[in-house]
């Protein structure tokens, strides 16, 4: 990994920039601060001394800045002038309204994948994370969605378990990894027969009410190995992408108030929890697929729709890449959590 930052924080902030990334650890009532630079590429520096914690029960949290490929594969271009010719009845429809049950849903997930760059660093993040651990006899992927990943990380072990409520997605996972046994009901009604060395929980806190949230990453440690690893995967709140959610929905999904919960667990479930930033870009060329992977993004339950010619508003004010292209940034938090080895 090309670019690293270790901290002992409280809540974790992570800022990148094109200098030296400022690293700075707090102490309790956000009084003295001390700070550590290092740039991009240098080194891993020495691990500094510890600072006191008021929270997350005392345990180090290090925040890893993980570089990735700096520019993604543009989406595909449907029309040529991005139709621009003329004002389109669609644009007084709702957005954010895709159902993940429906076919449209998987589908605009599969545009957003063409043209971001999520799937590159993020198995490059996962391979270093996989290669670290000291048994790969089980992985469990709770909302595997199309399988991409899936497939990707399924030959580093022994047996791989999937939990994927959406028919659509199970289908297209059934193609992508036909080895993996996948389980219908949504995580809290799961049942596994296994207790995997890494569970991977990617984007898809989104879907599950906020109150819930800790009550689901518990139960998905219960069935964690001793020893064993699980990643949360959440989008930066503090990224483009996330800013654009909040603009439209006035909501906030942070991984950080998750490891506040966390850390109140019995000892014998959690044993350190550390956060990463894994940065990821969706870039375009056409306003229509820009706007449709807006929609996507949006489409979040129980939250407000705004009308399509409003997204298309905010994609061309605050999205343009200043290229003649779009270009959006999501970058991803990521939630490692330890169980505790006998």
């Amino acid at each position: 990994m090309n670019g690293e930052v270790h901290r002992t924080a409280v809540r974790p902030r992570v800022r990148r920039s094109g200098a030296p990334i400022r690293c700075i650890s707090r102490r309790s009532g956000w009084g003295a601060r001390r700070a550590v630079r290092f740039r991009l590429g240098a080194p891993r520096p020495a691990a500094h001394p510890g600072v006191p914690l008021t929270r997350w029960a005392c345990r180090p949290c290090h925040c890893r800045v993980v570089d990735g490929p700096s520019a993604a594969r543009p989406a595909g271009q449907a029309a040529s002038d991005g139709g621009r010719a003329g004002v389109e009845p669609h644009k007084t429809v709702a957005a954010g309204r895709l159902c993940t049950e429906e076919e449209s849903y998987r589908e605009a997930f599969s545009r957003f994948l063409a043209g971001t760059d999520e799937k590159i660093t993020t198995h490059s993040y996962l391979q270093g994370i996989v290669q670290s651990l000291p048994a790969r006899r089980v992985f469990l992927d709770v909302g595997a969605a199309d399988g991409t990943t899936t497939r990707h990380l399924a030959p580093h072990f022994e047996r791989t378990i999937c939990i994927e409520p959406s028919e659509p997605m199970r289908r297209t996972l059934a193609l992508a990894c036909p080895q993996a046994e996948v389980v219908a009901e949504p995580v809290l009604q799961a049942r596994i027969d296994a207790r995997p060395d890494l569970a991977l929980f990617s984007h898809v806190l989104y879907y599950i009410p906020r109150d819930q949230w800790a009550a689901t990453a518990q139960r998905i440690l219960n069935w964690l190995a001793p020893g064993g690893l699980l990643l949360i995967l959440l989008q930066n709140p503090d990224a483009a992408c996330m800013r654009m959610v909040h603009h439209f929905t006035g909501l906030r999904f942070d991984l950080r108030e998750l490891a506040d919960e966390l850390a109140t667990l019995p000892p014998g479930v959690v044993g350190t929890i550390d956060l990463d930033l894994v940065p990821a870009r969706y870039r375009s060329h056409n306003l229509d697929e820009t706007v449709a992977v807006a929609d996507f993004h949006l489409s979040i339950p129980g939250s407000s729709s705004p009308t399509r010619d409003s997204v298309e508003q905010y994609v061309e004010q605050h999205l343009r890449d200043g290229d003649g292209g779009y270009v959006l940034r999501h970058d991803q938090h990521v939630l490692r959590i330890k169980r505790p080895a006998l």
